[in-house]
């Protein structure tokens, strides 16, 4: 996630706060670290040290066998990773009154699931640019969600890393 919060000085001058959260863990990474625990034990069951060059090459394998599985596409949130958005949400909280810090006027987000929950649980009460709240003043005004393609995670080919089509991503109830 990359938050941004823009104060307008003048119109030629501004200033702007970033804050950038990483998301929170999805459900192939719980995965992973759960297939490379079972691969280390079953190494160490028949005989191998758990350094061995052995154990090191059927953990990675493990690994690999989970992040290329096609059931892996844009995964979701673990039950870890929602708890830790959730604590995230409470600690920026904290963090921006402590110190005094700017209003969080925009949110910009990948299109991969695991971001967009993340965002989700972080501002729930969020919109879209179009759906914006005009009404409020400014400063209760929740922070607009816009989701860019462009902050998206590295092109690895990998389906945890590839983005649901951007019609399933707009019917998210997250983003009406």
């Amino acid at each position: 996630l990359l938050l941004s919060t823009a104060m307008m000085k003048s119109r030629l001058d501004h200033n702007y706060t970033l804050y950038f959260i990483r998301h929170a863990e999805a459900l192939h990474n719980q995965l992973e670290k759960e297939a490379q625990s079972n691969a280390l034990s079953l190494a160490i069951s028949q005989g191998h040290a758990p350094d061995s060059l052995y154990a090191k090459k059927v953990q990675e394998e493990a690994r690999k066998a989970i992040l290329e599985s096609d059931g892996m596409g844009d995964p979701p949130l673990s039950e870890f990773g929602i708890e830790e958005a959730r604590k995230a949400k409470s600690t920026l909280e904290q963090l921006i009154a402590t110190y005094d810090l700017p209003r969080i006027e925009e949110v910009w987000v990948s299109p991969l699931q695991r971001t967009l929950q993340t965002a989700a649980t972080i501002f729930p009460e969020s919109s879209r640019p179009d759906t914006a709240a005009s009404s409020l003043s400014n400063e209760s005004r929740p922070p607009v969600i816009r989701v860019k393609k462009e902050i998206e995670e590295r092109q690895t080919g990998l389906p945890c890393d590839m983005h649901s089509s951007f019609e399933m991503l707009q019917s998210r109830k997250t983003f009406r």
